[in-house]
């Protein structure tokens, strides 16, 4: 099995929590569209936290990095909190 899979974590400030999510829908929207997409998953902490979590499966390593170069992800990158661990 060669596929990749990408754990991304998003911590939203309280009264960002709605955009934060809608724009993480949008690419959870986009994304599953690409063919070399298997699974891309929003999932929520079930702490109470204000975390998000995106969990992506791609078959290839080729494919997933053309997902992270595709244009609207590339454009929205700015306006998302920085990944935990970057």
């Amino acid at each position: 099995m060669n596929n990749v899979i990408c754990i991304a974590k998003f911590a939203a400030q309280p009264n960002k929590l709605p955009e934060l999510e809608s724009r993480l829908q949008e690419l959870v929207r986009l994304s599953r569209l690409e063919a070399g997409c298997i699974d891309y998953d929003l999932c929520y902490a079930q702490d109470g936290a204000f975390d998000f979590f995106i969990v992506e499966r791609y078959k290839t390593k080729e494919d997933f990095e053309i997902h992270s170069n595709k244009d609207y992800l590339v454009r929205k990158r700015p306006a998302l909190p920085p990944m935990n661990g970057n």
